[in-house]
């Protein structure tokens, strides 16, 4: 309903999901995408009885070139990397041709700033003269950032192409789920893991940004919670880097995507899915709590793997 008293206005949803008249539904103007969001509280029903008792643990590995990798030996959303270096490179083209601008813009406000300063220390000729040559400044500062910088435009044009993106969370999500048919989904802690590396350039580290681990998490958890799924976070330190078979240390990563991991024992291994089956063992592994110190982490791994292996 509007202000006016009998006036409604009709909103069209981008989401297939239908919505029940009953309850309170909330309508959010979300500021930085530019969207309106519907929020509503909705029931979600208990499995069937007989289902209650089967319990089915997976392990899920999330990454950049590969979105979920499960302890399953499946994969989803191989190619979700390619979508988000595109963006990235869209952006890092976009915003080289938009430095020159910036640049321009920034002379332009230095000579302004002169003006102002000589237009008080000359005779009257003079300032009129200035003030005209001023304004011609101005002018061309307004362009630029009306045309040039803006930053409507490049939103808008940045929204849409991670709405794609976020329409593949979602969908692969959907596939992993229905074809693996958990009860519990486990995934890593990355509260404190910071994708930015040092060195590695503007590029990179806008590639990482774009890897939107919170909305993952979030549509992770929202999914799981309509099909009665409980998600459980572990320790994220060094799931990666050890072998899910025989624990030793890995030795290298090869393949385009640094996606086949050399075991010293195993030989070649999928290096998304082994993450997938450590983050699963560590949900019950009593040692490596949440909160172990990564440090501590490896100290324990690799005392594992040498008491196995009668390794002094």
């Amino acid at each position: 309903m509007t202000s006016q008293k009998g006036k409604r206005i009709t909103i069209e949803l981008k989401s297939p999901y239908k919505y029940k008249k009953t309850g309170n539904v909330q309508l959010i103007f979300n500021r930085n995408k530019k969207i309106l969001e519907i929020h509503k509280v909705i029931e979600i029903k208990e499995k069937e009885k007989e289902n209650k008792n089967l319990k089915k643990e997976i392990g899920i590995d999330k990454g950049y070139s590969t979105l979920l990798s499960s302890s399953e030996d499946k994969e989803y959303g191989e190619n979700f990397g390619v979508y988000l270096t595109k963006e990235a490179e869209r952006i890092n083209k976009k915003n080289n041709g938009r430095n020159v601008y910036i640049q321009m813009l920034s002379e332009l406000k230095k000579q302004i700033i002169e003006f102002d300063k000589k237009i008080s220390e000359v005779d009257e000729i003079e300032r009129i003269h200035f003030i005209r040559e001023k304004k011609k400044l101005q002018s061309k500062v307004d362009f630029i950032n009306k045309n040039h910088i803006g930053k409507k435009k490049y939103n808008k044009q940045h929204n849409q192409k991670m709405e794609e993106v976020r329409k593949i969370v979602n969908s692969e999500i959907k596939v992993m789920i229905n074809e693996l048919n958990p009860t519990v989904i486990i995934i890593e802690d990355l509260t404190f893991v910071n994708n930015m590396k040092p060195g590695k350039g503007k590029a990179y580290n806008r590639k990482m940004s774009f890897w939107i681990k919170g909305y993952l998490d979030d549509r992770l958890e929202y999914k799981a919670c309509e099909k009665n799924i409980s998600v459980e976070k572990v320790n994220a330190a060094y799931t990666s880097q050890f072998c899910a078979e025989c624990g030793a240390k890995l030795e290298g990563r090869t393949g385009k995507h640094n996606e086949i991991a050399i075991c010293p024992n195993c030989g070649k291994i999928n290096a998304n899915t082994n993450s997938g089956k450590n983050i699963k063992k560590r949900f019950h592994d009593k040692e490596i709590t949440l909160y172990t110190p990564y440090k501590k982490v490896k100290i324990i791994l690799e005392n594992r793997y040498n008491k196995k292996n009668k390794i002094k």
